[in-house]
């Protein structure tokens, strides 16, 4: 049986275990939450953010004007990086 860590997220994504607590990305801000780091990505919204590079320090993180379908049409999406104080862990 699953049990509920922690409930009332809006979009949580890439969840992983470093160093005895849980991180992942929830596209908003949650009563009681904290933020670790905001990087700003402009009028570009991030998708499908992993650590890598060779020390793990490296984030990537594609991003986009927007999203659905219409935008294949637009081909404006990008990979772009941000270096970032804590490793990655494990395997992607």
């Amino acid at each position: 049986m699953l049990e509920t860590l922690l409930a009332g997220l809006t979009f949580p994504e890439g969840p992983r275990w470093r160093d005895g607590r849980l991180w992942f990305s929830d596209f908003y801000t949650q009563e009681g939450g904290r933020v670790e780091r905001i990087i700003p990505t402009g009028s570009r919204y991030a998708f499908a953010c992993m650590l890598g590079g060779a020390d793990r320090r490296t984030l990537f993180a594609c991003t986009s004007t927007g999203s659905g379908p219409a935008m294949a049409d637009k081909r404006d999406g990008a990979i772009e990086t941000a270096r970032v104080d804590v490793p990655g862990a494990g395997l992607p």
